[in-house]
């Protein structure tokens, strides 16, 4: 199958669903695994579909609330999937073609650079690999849908929700515990 540009895609390669635009149908989420094999994973009355980003320090703060002692009660019923995008790397090439512009570097040095990031973070999805360890529920990668503006970011059956929302409105952690334990993991505070 030809991909963008023209390219030669492999069929369930994170390419060829960005592609075909296949990567989300309704709620159903076309995943990748870590190996590159793929999965569709949905909310259900079991399942809550988390958006992380590896970079990103709510994402941090958020693997840390529900990896606390005194959240996980909230969602021990629930099977929670981890979804991050598929290509990270966008954002990590867009900060160093600017950097490359002010340093009067090449193309060809950007992609040099780019290519030995990912080689010592050791995945073609996500920029800091290790954040993926100790997540309580499975990792997949996606093309992110456009309504995730942010992370992180719940897909419930009810819709796509804000963390706190989610784990007071749909979990039933009393509010004030909530803001306790965000307070406390919050990245602006440190």
């Amino acid at each position: 199958m030809k991909g963008k540009g023209g390219s030669e895609q492999q069929p369930g390669s994170p390419a060829e669903a960005e592609a075909t635009g296949s990567a989300a149908t309704g709620n159903t989420i076309a995943a990748f695994t870590r190996d590159g094999g793929t999965v569709r994973v949905a909310p259900s009355q079991d399942t809550d579909l988390i958006f992380m980003a590896t970079w990103c320090p709510y994402s941090k703060q958020f693997k840390n609330m529900l990896t606390d002692a005194r959240t996980k009660p909230y969602i021990a019923n629930r099977k929670l999937v981890f979804l991050f995008s598929n290509d990270e790397w966008k954002r990590v090439k867009s900060s160093l073609e600017k950097s490359a512009a002010s340093e009067n570097a090449s193309q060809q040095d950007v992609a040099n650079e780019l290519a030995r990031l990912k080689e010592k973070a050791g995945s073609p999805y996500v920029t800091n690999p290790s954040f993926l360890d100790g997540l309580p529920g499975p990792t997949y990668f996606c093309p992110i849908p456009a309504k995730v503006d942010g992370f992180p970011r719940v897909l419930s059956l009810s819709g796509y929700k804000d963390r706190n929302l989610w784990l007071a409105n749909e979990r039933n952690m009393p509010v004030e515990m909530v803001n306790k334990v965000s307070d406390e993991y919050d990245p602006d505070k440190k």
